[in-house]
């Protein structure tokens, strides 16, 4: 596989290796990237088909996403949604929990794959708002 490729795999899915090998598959059996980059994203998506309307889900993603590195403590990300939420995110495989050198429980997305369609879903989210603002200003 050429450098080049390489790295836009690695952007794409990071270091988990069922998606590597994914790509790999597809790239001996000569599946353009961007098919392949498409088929996965899709695949991840069906993560967040249950949750289009969870409002605490939505400011739980949206947290973690703001948040420096896209790590927040467990503690912090609890009081601000709810240990719940947090759980049915970590069913959901959306996050993971790690802990860190002090010992400290913290929440992070899943892969790169899940942060990247989690990137899509928010332009998405924005230009439908920004669509829904233009039409009733022309109102």
């Amino acid at each position: 596989m050429p450098p080049d490729h390489v790295d836009k795999v690695l952007d794409l899915v990071g270091g988990r290796i069922q998606q590597l090998l994914v790509c790999r598959k597809e790239w001996v059996e000569g599946t353009p990237f961007k098919e392949t980059a498409q088929h996965l994203k899709l695949k991840e998506r069906v993560k967040f088909r249950d949750i289009a309307g969870d409002e605490l889900m939505g400011k739980a993603i949206d947290t973690v996403r703001a948040a420096p590195g896209r790590k927040i403590l467990l503690s912090k990300l609890d009081m601000l949604t709810s240990k719940e939420v947090v759980n049915d995110m970590a069913r959901r495989n959306i996050i993971k929990i790690t802990q860190d050198e002090n010992s400290r429980f913290i929440v992070e997305f899943q892969s790169r794959l899940t942060e990247n369609v989690i990137d899509d879903l928010a332009k998405q989210r924005e230009a439908n708002l920004k669509e829904t603002q233009q039409a009733k200003a022309k109102r």
